[in-house]
């Protein structure tokens, strides 16, 4: 805050600062410090005007926003992440839950399981989340290679 407090006076400039300090109530809150500068009849600072309003409540209700935000943006990536996939079983969240922390990262997944359950919707809603997801997702069937033993 000093810097800055220093900064702003250097600039002879009105300007506000919004910090943390020890309230009335012994209690560390937010405060909105405004910096007017009072000037003398050659147009030089005479002297500084600094009010300081609480605006805890403020500060509270925009963190609670944020995080309401958050979460709503979260129900919305994972509702539409996962268009494609229907079912509510804990094994299926299971999955889904899985498929959204490894989608992220650059690892490389090998999906497994029978013919019909799904794996290529879960590659795709892997791909959908990924950094890559701007580029072709390309499906490989493994079965029409020959295995070797």
């Amino acid at each position: 805050m000093q810097s800055e407090c220093r900064r702003g006076l250097s600039s002879g400039a009105p300007f506000e600062i919004e910090r943390r300090a020890l309230g009335k109530d012994d209690q560390y809150r937010w405060f909105l410090f405004r910096y007017k500068p009072l000037l003398d009849e050659a147009g030089r600072i005479a002297r500084w005007f600094l009010t300081a309003t609480d605006i805890e409540g403020l500060k509270q209700e925009e963190e609670g926003i944020r995080n309401e935000t958050i979460a709503l943006r979260e129900e919305i990536v994972n509702a539409s992440m996962f268009e494609e996939i229907v079912g509510t079983s804990p094994a299926l969240q299971g999955v889904l839950t899985l498929v959204a922390k490894v989608a992220p990262t650059d690892s490389t997944v090998l999906i497994t399981g029978e013919t019909g359950t799904g794996k290529e919707l879960i590659a795709r809603a892997i791909h959908k989340r990924s950094a890559r997801s701007a580029r072709a997702f390309v499906s490989v069937n493994l079965r029409c290679y020959p295995h070797q033993r």
